[in-house]
């Protein structure tokens, strides 16, 4: 990627499987917002990932159909590239108002 090469993988990943990967404390909390996806059908997500010579992922790429389930279905798709590794940063935390959690994309499915 930006003119070095990579490897490509795709994949599937089994969003049931997820939450146990996490650690113990976050388990409960990833398995609510898994339960959220499910609701609106996304039980499984394809993801592509590229790989550079030193293992460090530099692209990932994926793309969702949401069912229409009464809020609206669409289509989701997420594309992040990632370079300068090693470069110092400063971030900003953004203020809350423009903050949002997934269940207000998903049309309020968690209380």
């Amino acid at each position: 990627m930006r003119g070095q090469p990579a490897t490509h993988y795709r994949a599937t990943i089994d969003m049931a499987k997820l939450a146990a990967t996490a650690p113990p404390d976050q388990q409960a909390l990833l398995q609510g917002q898994l339960d959220d996806l499910k609701q609106v059908g996304l039980e499984n997500l394809p993801i592509d990932v590229w790989v550079d010579s030193e293992g460090r992922v530099v692209r990932m790429s994926s793309t969702v159909v949401v069912p229409d389930t009464g809020t609206g279905g669409g289509t989701i798709s997420l594309d992040i590239e990632l370079y300068d590794f090693g470069v110092p940063v400063k971030v900003k935390t953004p203020a809350p108002k423009h903050v949002m959690g997934i269940e207000a994309l998903l049309g309020g499915t968690r209380a």
